[in-house]
């Protein structure tokens, strides 16, 4: 992972954040109790960036306030 973070490649942050399409790709929507918007839960797979550009979007699962 060093190494490719020397090229450039860094990870998406995307855990207890609002969900961004242009960097996550939400795989399942959940009740979460304890929140008061959207926002990412669960990560299934971690997205990446290469110099700013998207590689590959995280896989999450969002959190919705229950009704």
């Amino acid at each position: 992972m060093r190494a490719l973070e020397r090229e450039g490649v860094e990870a998406v942050d995307a855990m207890e954040s609002a969900l961004a399409p242009s960097g996550h790709e939400a795989v399942s929507v959940v009740a979460a109790p304890g929140i008061d918007e959207e926002q990412v839960v669960s990560v299934e797979r971690p997205g990446y960036t290469l110099n700013g550009e998207l590689l590959r979007p995280a896989r999450v699962v969002v959190g919705r306030p229950p009704d």
